[in-house]
């Protein structure tokens, strides 16, 4: 929203308010000069789709989950793992945590709801505290079971096949 708001002219508020959190499909865009929001989302979407495929997305169905929760798990994967072995193994444990009604406690969704963090410049806060894990949120997952209501970021390709090709029979229940 920043870079769009910046380089297009394009309000940052507005743009939060339209785009649709997982789907934004992280990589690198040509926007033509003056593009409005909606062409920028169309491109957005369009390149989501082409990666997010119908090959993809029939694998999917056979995971049991919908495409929205594949996305939101892929959206933690993504927060919570920075390789693609790390993410199949991240995916693993969250799939299997959730399919056995554990609690996920994931500190990228407490992260996702304290925002943005002026003295860290950053969105994403590095030292959460016993009172940030408290934050009173349907996206916190340590005091709610579950998953959040929705993705918590935009997930790449490689998060999205970790859900989907996970394996929920690993011996391990948690990573650090």
């Amino acid at each position: 929203a920043q870079l769009l708001s910046s380089e297009l002219g394009i309000p940052e508020s507005e743009f939060i308010k339209k785009a649709d959190e997982g789907t934004l499909f992280p990589d690198t865009y040509l926007m033509p000069r003056g593009a409005t929001i909606d062409q920028v989302l169309a491109i957005f979407k369009a390149n989501f789709d082409t990666k997010y495929n119908d090959e993809l997305k029939a694998d999917a169905r056979k995971t049991g989950f919908t495409d929205k929760e594949i996305l939101t798990i892929a959206s933690l994967v993504e927060r919570e793992a920075n390789t693609p072995t790390t993410m199949q193994k991240v995916a693993s444990i969250i799939v299997k945590r959730y399919k056995n009604d554990w609690p996920l406690q994931i500190d990228a969704s407490v992260q996702y709801i304290l925002g943005y963090q002026e003295q860290e410049s950053s969105w994403w806060k590095t030292h959460l505290t016993e009172q940030d894990l408290k934050t009173t949120s349907l996206y916190n997952t340590y005091a709610h079971p579950g998953l959040p209501p929705a993705p918590i970021a935009s997930p790449g390709i490689e998060a999205i096949k970790s859900v989907i090709y996970a394996n929920p029979n690993t011996p391990y229940w948690f990573y650090i």
